[in-house]
């Protein structure tokens, strides 16, 4: 009945969706029965609080998650900062070549012979 009636919209132009136009539901309505009527009626008066209770259960789990997350490291005695270091005591990075690298105004790397 209102297939033509949908028109595009988006979420900060990330999520798209699609919605009925109320002005061409309303034309398409018009010659309608009464018993479509009714049930288009109660469809829009029950589609608020639906939607409404969809979209928050991801803000609501992830709120609970949050919670969690910060209830486990307030039990482990908060943030610590550790001290990453090379495992002799030096705080070097291991594993890599510790010399300085040349900077390029050495004498034996010039070509002036």
């Amino acid at each position: 009945v209102v297939s033509d009636a949908k028109e595009g919209k988006d979420i900060y132009k990330i999520i798209n969706y699609e919605v009925l136009s109320e002005n061409a539901v309303t034309e398409k309505l018009a010659d309608a029965d009464q018993d479509t009527k009714d049930k288009v009626a109660t469809a829009r008066k029950d589609s608020g609080p639906k939607a409404l209770a969809t979209m928050t259960v991801f803000p609501l789990s992830m709120l609970i998650a949050y919670i969690a997350i910060y209830m486990y490291f307030r039990n482990r005695g908060g943030y610590k900062p550790i001290e990453l270091d090379g495992g002799d005591g030096s705080s070097a990075p291991s594993g890599g070549d510790e010399s300085p690298a040349p900077s390029g105004d050495d004498e034996s790397s010039s070509s002036d012979d």
